[in-house]
């Protein structure tokens, strides 16, 4: 649009590209889950420091 380029959330990106394909540059992979991955319960808190 405008010979810009404008960042959105994945979900509108997609619908944007059902659309217009010809809009969007590039979607961003789906990542796959690990159904072995023994961390998958814990959330990563926000502010952590390393």
């Amino acid at each position: 649009m405008d010979e810009k380029y404008w960042l959105i959330p994945t979900d509108q990106a997609h619908r944007v590209f059902a659309l217009q394909p010809e809009w969007v540059v590039e979607l961003p992979k789906q990542e796959k889950t690990d159904e072995d991955d023994p961390y998958a319960d814990y959330e990563v808190p926000d502010d952590l420091m390393w």
